[in-house]
């Protein structure tokens, strides 16, 4: 597992990196409207995006997608468990009856994260109680990786 450092709520933390990928999302962007009004719209956007593993010591550990304008140290990924897609959709069925989905492109990462389809849908919309249960499926030593907030 590689060991990147990011800034994370202002400060600069060590993570693990597990991906790094090509995102479109829909979000919020204000645009004059009518008369020079300004509305807020829906707009697709597409990011460059790394999931990273970040194993605080005295917090809950978390799984987060961040930019990787905020990636301070770089890693590349490389082994037997590293798969690369051109693309492919990760769906968010978790909370019916809504329903959200995610365009990846450019994907490099732990195969976990790509046969778990729903894997980056769940992070992203706040669900990574079953995404943490496969990453510790798949790497138990991580149970034991923390690093310390100060």
């Amino acid at each position: 597992m590689k060991k990147i450092l990011i800034r994370y709520n202002n400060r600069h933390v060590p993570a693990i990196l597990l991906a790094h990928f090509d995102m479109t999302d829909n979000e919020f962007v204000s645009a004059k409207g009518l008369f020079g009004r300004i509305k807020s719209v829906f707009a697709t956007t597409k990011r460059k995006c790394c999931l990273v593993f970040v194993p605080w010591k005295h917090q809950e550990k978390e799984l987060v997608i961040i930019s990787a304008d905020e990636t301070i140290t770089s890693a590349k990924l490389d082994g037997d468990d590293i798969v690369c897609a051109d693309n492919y959709i990760s769906p968010f069925t978790e909370e019916e009856p809504y329903y959200a989905e995610y365009k990846i492109s450019n994907f490099v990462g732990c195969k976990f994260v790509f046969e778990y389809k729903n894997y980056i849908a769940d992070i992203k919309n706040q669900c990574s109680y079953k995404p943490l249960e496969i990453l510790y499926q798949h790497h138990p030593e991580l149970l034991k990786e923390e690093f310390d907030e100060e």
